[in-house]
């Protein structure tokens, strides 16, 4: 049972892997580069299980049809970002409130790419530590255990199907992270 258990959380990190991948070349293929300006630094406190830590968000200003600003989701430490400083942005073409700091992509590459390499790896122990006698089909004996497994494909295929036929006719996007300022670049 545990090889099962092992392959299905490989699947599940292959799938994170090739939706996020999906997501960014989505976004990559329709967005363009523009120029922005650091207007502010913005403390956030990040905090796990034992400990926090103080992370220095950017907050940028891009100019198009009119202006925006989100705040950037690296470190600005980490990359030497001061107020003042000008960085490119990807913007979305459909939507302009939708932007990404062009140099701050090779984190999220670089975690999708583990999450794959993760997912490739339990899914081949999986195969290596499968034993068929962990199978057993006695629960198609059982009538309540088959209407149980029964309903639940069908529950799955009423509920979830649609969900998946809307997220692959319209596709994945990132939310909208940008605002309309008033103020001047």
């Amino acid at each position: 049972m545990g090889s099962v258990i092992l392959l299905i959380a490989g699947l599940l990190f292959i799938a994170v892997s090739v939706i996020g991948k999906k997501m960014d070349e989505n976004f990559l293929r329709d967005s363009f580069t523009t120029d922005g300006t650091v207007v502010d630094i913005m403390e956030q406190l990040q905090k796990t299980s034992n400990s926090a830590h103080l992370v220095l968000r950017p907050v940028i200003d891009y100019k198009l049809d009119k202006i925006y600003r989100f705040t950037a989701e690296v470190d600005a430490r980490r990359y030497r970002i001061k107020t003042g400083d000008s960085l490119q942005i990807l913007v979305s073409r459909d939507n302009h409130k939708v932007a990404k700091l062009k140099q701050g992509r090779k984190e999220s590459t670089l975690l999708l790419n583990i999450f794959l390499l993760l997912g490739i790896i339990a899914c081949l122990l999986s195969a290596h530590l499968f034993q068929p006698s962990e199978l057993s089909i006695k629960w198609l004996q059982d009538p309540f255990s088959l209407a149980l497994v029964g309903g639940a494909l069908i529950f799955a295929y009423i509920k979830v199907y649609p969900a998946l036929q809307i997220l692959l006719s319209h596709g994945l996007k990132h939310s909208e992270n940008a605002r309309e300022v008033e103020e001047s670049l």
